[in-house]
């Protein structure tokens, strides 16, 4: 109950702060600017690196949507307690503000693509060795290292949609790009919740495979004539 009365009042805290932002008089639509969902998801198609772009993170969400659930499972089997899985995710939570604040001060250098790949492998390569942890301190290590991938690749994709988005489409690409993102993210829990019984080490394996995929199936893209 707690937990929740923070999240709502975080919320509202939020939203409160949002209005103290000063506001930019609205341009006026040009007649030739696209305004659906097609407008969105025609550039990460076509264009690609933003193509490319988009399969990682699609296929890397359903690990973050599947992670708490995940966090609950390893808990109970390292702890043999509810509170050991809740603290995991914390470690997660943490790791993921470690690494914005550390991606603020020290932005990424490059192409977008290539370090969103690189920072999408290293996801991959940091969870299937968080399903290796012996012991709960070293998986609550491991969940912290997720949290801090996960932010360097989010920094990567954002740098990249903004760098490769056509201007006129700018804005539909960034929507249409999280709302897929959060739909598969969505399935991810899903499917985590749906098959916790089979292990949490099955599901942190599957899930840095899924994530693996995703690089693999993107360098193969960026190979081809």
């Amino acid at each position: 109950m707690a937990a929740l009365l923070g999240l709502a009042a975080a919320t509202v805290l939020a939203a409160a702060l949002t209005l103290t932002l000063p506001s930019r008089p609205a341009a006026r639509p040009r007649p030739d600017a696209p305004a659906d969902v097609r407008a969105g998801m025609a550039p990460l198609w076509r264009r690609p690196e933003l193509r490319r772009v988009t399969v990682m993170t699609l296929l890397a969400a359903p690990q973050l949507g599947a992670l708490p659930v995940i966090a609950a499972a390893v808990g109970v089997r390292l702890r043999r307690t509810a509170e050991a899985g809740a603290t995991l995710t914390t470690a997660f939570g943490l790791g993921g503000l470690a690494g914005a604040l550390l991606v603020t001060a020290v932005p990424l250098r490059g192409e977008p693509e290539r370090a969103a790949t690189r920072l999408f492998a290293a996801l991959a390569a940091v969870t299937a060795l968080c399903a290796l942890a012996p012991s709960y301190p070293v998986a609550l290590a491991g969940f912290a290292l997720i949290g801090v991938a996960n932010s360097l690749s989010f920094t990567a994709v954002l740098a990249a949609r903004a760098a490769y988005s056509p201007p006129a489409a700018r804005a539909q690409v960034f929507v249409t790009s999280a709302g897929l993102k959060m739909a598969t993210a969505s399935v991810g829990a899903a499917v985590a919740g749906a098959f916790a019984a089979g292990g949490d080490l099955a599901l942190l394996l599957l899930a840095a495979t899924v994530t693996g995929s995703s690089v693999a199936l993107s360098m193969a893209d960026r190979a081809r004539p």
